[in-house]
């Protein structure tokens, strides 16, 4: 077996994120007391997923502590629990199954699949979070009781989930099966439909993030917790922050395969031993299994991308095709109250980059000497980069403010044209989105702590207007981080040296980007970023809603 853990992980990291273990407990066994999953305990998983997510809790220690679980009582009140975004799933799954005497296995390695025979690019890369044709399982573990009395011990599971998990278990062509299989994937592709898109259902970004739906509302919005390097988890709404991507990636909505436990034999307790860890239904047996999300429902033989999404033969776009089928009845579009919807997701969003932040400026990265390189690539890597820098949480903050801009701007143009989709009952939409606009970018408001300990209030109108100023980079001091203006008297305060001002201003060119490029080298050195740079410049989009708004004749 080839393990990832060297590949993927450093030690730095796996210490930063570890599950904490004291000496073992009778509640931290694992009994298994059933031989399958059922019905009822996918709904009772559902309604665990979903309370945890409801809550304010903000790590997953926390969320396994607080009242919305259900099974806290019987935990050992010194385990602390850590997961990054590609843990958090299997460590749910993992706890609710031993909570409830289940089977469970999970994929614990990885290859990267053959390419494609033609293909242009043959090459697989030896990175499996980002291999271009998707993975395919090499060895699984199951979690068996191996003779009678020697049950497996909770806490220590979830260190090797901790250290075996990867986002590359999820980047996984979608028509890969399980039945009669033993290295089979975890997970099957989910259907667009409220049955298909449920609490527990994974959403999985080929740029390597990985997030859980809690719940799915009336109104087709998908409400997701994810969590980061730092321990911290977050909730957002589902958008374009998540991309699409080529089917042998794996992108997009998967649950978890059903599991049975075949072989064991019962004891007198009521528990299992020995045996081995099934998926016994093929793709098609799940009533919330489809490949729509990849091809539409209307594919194109010869290119997945041109693949056409129709809804009473009206043809949408992918995004609006999950939000319409997604929601109870007729789903009509008050501009008003998306847009609305909209900048309160990126004012949680804003708040969770705040709490981000203060935690390299509290481990003081900002005041050690700036690296003569960068990672290998800023946005899949490990170490200090991996744990306290931002450049993929801020790259998904600015998307979904483009999404925002462009979102406002496309209603108000489809009620110019009288689509019927689109519902304003007033008598400027043009005004009411710049005063619903204005609203809520001034009422969206934070603190930081300078250098020096003073608090700088920002609006989310700040923030918006040096959206592509805020630094990602954990060596910067926090002004910089917060994108303080170049001669500002905010920026006074920051006390970083002529060389991390270079980095600063070099990095430029990776804060205008919205696309994460995960195979890309960038590992620069000052010189030569600043190379680059001259020979080719990017410049940022244009997001600011307002201006764009005021340039529209009515």
């Amino acid at each position: 077996m080839k393990p990832i853990l060297p590949a993927l992980r450093l030690i730095g990291v796996s210490l930063l994120l570890l599950v904490w273990i004291a000496p073992a407990s009778a509640t931290s066994e694992w009994k298994i007391t059933k031989t399958k999953w059922t019905t009822a305990d996918e709904l009772a998983y559902m309604d665990f997923v979903a309370a945890l997510g409801k809550d304010d809790c903000k790590t997953l220690d926390e969320c396994l502590k607080s009242e919305a679980n259900p099974y806290r009582s019987a935990d050992e009140r010194d385990w602390k629990i850590g997961a990054d975004c590609a843990d958090l799933p299997y460590l749910l799954r993992a706890y609710f199954a031993a909570k409830n005497g289940l089977p469970f296995s999970f994929a614990s390695d990885v290859n990267a699949a053959p390419p494609p025979e033609g293909a242009k690019n043959p090459t697989t890369g030896s990175d499996v979070r980002y291999s271009p044709y998707g993975n395919v399982v090499a060895d699984r573990f199951d979690v068996v009781t191996p003779k009678p009395g020697s049950h497996k011990n909770l806490r220590s599971l979830f260190v090797k989930i901790r250290d075996t998990i990867a986002t590359g278990m999820f980047r996984m062509d979608p028509k890969q099966e399980a039945h009669n299989t033993g290295l089979f994937p975890d997970f099957y592709s989910s259907d667009i439909s409220r049955k298909g898109i449920r609490p527990g259902t994974v959403i999985y970004d080929p740029s390597g993030h990985v997030g859980v739906v809690y719940e799915v509302t009336k109104y087709g919005h998908i409400r997701y917790m994810d969590a980061h390097p730092d321990n911290s988890l977050t909730r957002k709404h589902y958008g374009q922050a998540f991309d699409r991507s080529r089917p042998s990636s794996g992108a997009g909505f998967k649950n978890f395969r059903n599991l049975e436990l075949v072989g064991a034999r019962m004891q007198n307790d009521g528990t299992h031993v020995g045996g081995q860890v099934v998926s016994p239904l093929r793709n098609d047996q799940y009533s919330g299994f489809s490949l729509v999300q990849f091809y539409g429902t209307h594919p194109d033989a010869r290119n997945w991308a041109k693949g056409r999404f129709l809804i009473d033969d009206r043809e949408v776009d992918y995004y609006d095709y999950v939000r319409e089928k997604l929601t109870i009845g007729n789903l009509l579009y008050d501009p008003i109250e998306e847009l609305t919807f909209m900048l309160q997701g990126l004012c949680l969003d804003l708040k969770d980059r705040l709490d981000s932040v203060n935690v390299a400026i509290n481990e003081q990265l900002n005041e050690k000497p700036h690296p003569e390189r960068l990672p290998r690539n800023i946005y899949g890597t490990s170490g200090e980069w991996e744990s306290y820098s931002t450049p993929s949480r801020d790259a998904r903050f600015r998307t979904t403010a483009k999404e925002m801009h462009d979102r406002a701007i496309s209603l108000l143009e489809r009620y110019k044209k009288n689509d019927p989709k689109v519902q304003y009952s007033g008598n400027n939409l043009k005004a009411d989105l710049l005063v619903t606009y204005n609203r809520e970018m001034a009422g969206c408001r934070i603190q930081y702590k300078n250098s020096v300990g003073a608090l700088v209030p920002l609006t989310l109108n700040d923030v918006m207007d040096r959206l592509f100023k805020l630094s990602f980079d954990p060596y910067h001091c926090i002004e910089l981080r917060w994108g303080a203006p170049e001669g500002s008297r905010e920026r006074q305060t920051c006390s970083d040296s002529n060389e991390k001002l270079r980095w600063y201003n070099a990095e430029q060119s990776f804060r205008n980007t919205l696309k994460r490029n995960y195979e890309a080298r960038m590992d620069f050195t000052i010189e030569e970023l600043e190379s680059a740079n001259k020979k080719s410049p990017v410049t940022a989009p244009k997001i600011n809603l307002g201006e764009s708004l005021q340039l529209i004749k009515n």
